[in-house]
């Protein structure tokens, strides 16, 4: 028996959400069930409708996708992919830290955006071929890059710091201010935490503690 999922579109282009609309609804399995123009929209209507996905764009006003996610998490237990047509990761790991499940171009083609949309209501995390060169699939699916309990528990209060802000996809100096020390002292803590989880660069790192939970 096929099931029948229910779909929220959160988009700030009127012809973008009617056009993904069109698209979706002539899919069996997939009913448009609510439509939003913003993140702050998204959030009550998906609280309203507990839709089974949410279909969301990442460049919105008022509440971009990305701030969107944790929210729409918050108040529903639905799967949530974003729409995005950046190749950036440092807004990737803004993005993977919010926790959707899956990333998907702006401009695939239909056939693409609805495999991609059913994989995800399956537990599949997915992202369209091409961004950031898998560094999401590493994070949404590969868990086996754990570091023992003794890297872990080796990080100081202020390498823990500096690592949650490192996964938001801040830049050296961007920490540096946020936490009123040195770039200097930014490398430095950065370096540790290299050498302490095992990972080849800040990327590996971030990918790390996504991965394992690792940062609150």
């Amino acid at each position: 028996m096929n099931s029948r999922y229910s779909v929220v579109i959160v988009d700030d282009d009127p012809l973008v959400r009617r056009a993904l609309s069109g698209m979706l609804a002539m899919h069996p399995q997939l009913e448009v069930v609510g439509l939003a123009a913003n993140g702050r929209e998204a959030v009550k209507l998906v609280e309203s409708l507990k839709p089974d996905l949410v279909l969301v764009d990442i460049h919105m006003p008022e509440v971009s996708g990305i701030e969107a996610v944790a929210p729409m998490k918050a108040v529903a237990d639905s799967k949530i992919v974003i729409l995005t047509v950046d190749d950036d990761e440092d807004i990737i790991l803004k993005a993977i830290g919010s926790g959707a499940d899956g990333f998907l171009a702006k401009d695939c083609d239909p056939a693409t955006l609805i495999e991609g949309l059913l994989k995800v209501l399956k537990g599949v995390p997915v992202i369209y071929p091409g961004l950031s060169d898998g560094l999401l699939f590493k994070v949404l699916q590969n868990r086996s890059a754990t570091p023992s309990t003794d890297q872990t528990q080796l990080l100081t209060q202020r390498e823990t710091e500096v690592l949650r802000l490192l996964t938001k996809g801040m830049s050296n100096r961007e920490i540096a201010e946020n936490l009123s020390i040195s770039i200097q002292t930014v490398k430095s803590h950065v370096s540790s935490i290299l050498e302490k989880l095992g990972a080849r660069d800040r990327t590996q790192a971030a990918v790390i503690a996504l991965s394992n939970d690792l940062i609150r």
